[in-house]
């Protein structure tokens, strides 16, 4: 039970960081072309987003699953 509180615990606290992060990526992007429009819209900043949280997500379960 205590394994799925921190797994709850630390999806939420990736939601927060993604919530607090995006307008940051977003401003960077609007002022150095660093990412060369890598975010062109608020959608697309949101869905890289949310994409690269699954596949980090992902790897630690799969990593989990492989130590045990």
């Amino acid at each position: 039970m205590r394994k799925r509180w921190q797994q709850v615990q630390s999806i939420i606290l990736s939601y927060l960081a993604t919530i607090i992060g995006l307008p940051v990526i977003y401003s960077l992007d609007q002022q150095l072309p660093i990412f060369s429009g890598f975010t062109d819209t608020w959608w697309q900043t949101i869905v890289y987003t949310l994409l690269m949280i699954l596949v980090v997500g992902l790897i630690k379960m799969i990593r989990k699953d492989e130590r045990v």
